[in-house]
């Protein structure tokens, strides 16, 4: 496999932008930069696609990946701080005294001896590969009294730091998803509400890591479970095949795995959630390696439900029936929300609240912005906000709109391919949209609209 790379302009602009940033607590304003440097738009464009540069509350930043790429000297004082900052929290999560607690950041900056902001600008970069050690975090670092990192037992499968930049590296390879890909894609969700079977697929299907769970355990536990989650197989075993645990999973392994090729996508990922569920609850004991080796390739478990974490997957399908499963995953995105949430719904209702409720961190605000919202909708929400302290919410409406977008930070975009309180009631998708100039253009709109748009 190719090592990643940049090409010289590349690495002209990432390291503008990275000296840009030095000291700077908002970073370059996007909007701007683009502005000043138009000739570099479509390379700027190309840079945020491969996720190399990436925007936070509308200002430019460079990825943890590019630190491990250009040659200055700063940015070798950055990557170094980064691989302190690995040795502590791994050391952290070694210890059986600390290993359950959480890393104050204060802390971290004490023990590298650098300043509060040193230590936020780190971990800015640090947190881009949170899916391979993260196991818990406060939702923004404002804070220095209360905002934390948790490792996971992920941290110390790498043995190294370098161990590290090598998996992010290959994770950050260039994997390009054109304007033209996009705009199919969401073309029939905003039509019809129903994904066609050839928008449902991902390269980092957890399936096969699932069944490998499953075929740990004993094979009386394995009949049971895949009987449970619908799957037809053909048990019927000769007396040598039935002869001992051993070969009684032999026997049964490639019929399991005939019958789930038999399966189409989507049917796939309905019988790996299910399995996920089934195993959890016949040994709790592995979810927690099972996790681990999910985050790998940035699936996760939450509330005892496979969803994705990893921003490399870019869709995630949910057949009909499975309200729960959607719920768990639109409430994971939104709570990756650091400091600002957009949620733009022709038909929210009471729910969001609850979605809402469940977020922990520090300040956020929140702008849903709908279309028909229930008669006591703004009721509802002035009682939410007397207990959601944290959260300054504003509500709009506006009905020239259709889709149903999430934006968190100003920065990132989610289309949902139905409303959020019917998700999963029918076969639907969640998309993060990557393309830069759609994702500026989604923002650009939001923000129109939400100009336009009646206070509730």
């Amino acid at each position: 496999m190719a090592p990643l790379s940049i090409d010289p302009l590349s690495e002209e602009i990432l390291l503008n932008i990275f000296h840009q940033s030095l000291g700077n607590t908002r970073l370059s304003d996007a909007v701007s930069y683009r502005a000043e440097h138009d000739d570099w738009i479509e390379k700027l464009n190309d840079l945020e696609q491969r996720q190399l540069l990436k925007q936070e509350d509308g200002s430019y930043r460079v990825s943890f990946a590019v630190l491990t790429l250009l040659k200055d000297n700063d940015v070798v004082i950055a990557l170094n701080r980064c691989e302190r900052v690995f040795n502590i929290l791994r050391g952290h999560y070694k210890n059986p005294d600390t290993r359950s607690q959480g890393k104050r950041l204060k802390d971290l900056s004490e023990d590298l001896l650098i300043s509060y902001e040193q230590i936020r600008q780190t971990m800015r970069y640090f947190m881009d590969a949170a899916p391979l050690w993260v196991g818990g975090s406060s939702n923004n670092f404002d804070d220095p009294e209360s905002a934390y990192v948790k490792p996971s037992e992920a941290i110390i499968t790498f043995k190294t730091f370098e161990d590290l930049v090598a998996k992010v590296q290959n994770w950050f390879r260039p994997n390009p998803f054109q304007l033209a890909q996009i705009a199919e894609l969401l073309a029939p969700l905003s039509e019809h509400d129903t994904p066609s079977p050839q928008q449902t697929g991902t390269d980092l299907h957890p399936g096969s890591i699932v069944t490998s769970y499953l075929y740990a355990m004993n094979s009386d536990e394995v009949v049971r479970i895949v009987g449970r989650v619908g799957l037809i197989v053909d048990w019927a075993l000769t007396k040598e095949q039935s002869y001992s645990e051993k070969t009684r999973r032999r026997a049964y392994i490639p019929r399991i795995e005939g019958a789930v090729k038999a399966l189409d996508e989507c049917d796939h990922m309905l019988v790996a959630r299910n399995i996920t569920r089934e195993i959890i609850e016949a040994s709790p004991e592995t979810m927690e390696p099972l996790n681990v080796a999910l985050g790998k390739i940035g699936w996760q478990i939450v509330d005892g439900e496979l969803t994705t974490h990893d921003l490399n997957i870019r869709e995630a399908f949910f057949p009909s029936g499975s309200e729960h499963t959607a719920y768990v995953q639109i409430r994971s995105i939104l709570g990756m929300a650091q400091h600002s949430l957009d949620i733009v719904d022709p038909f929210l209702d009471g729910s969001i609240f609850t979605m809402l409720k469940a977020l922990s961190g520090g300040a956020l605000r929140v702008r849903l912005l709908t279309a028909s919202p229930p008669n006591d909708f703004k009721l509802e929400a002035s009682k939410f906000q007397k207990e959601a302290r944290d959260i300054s919410l504003d509500i709009r409406v506006n009905r020239d709109f259709h889709d149903r977008f999430i934006v968190l930070d100003e920065a990132r975009c989610f289309h949902v391919g139905a409303s959020i309180k019917d998700a999963g009631k029918r076969a639907c998708m969640i998309s993060q949209l990557e393309d830069g100039a759609i994702v500026a253009a989604l923002i650009s709109f939001t923000k129109e609209k939400w100009e336009q748009a009646t206070p509730l």
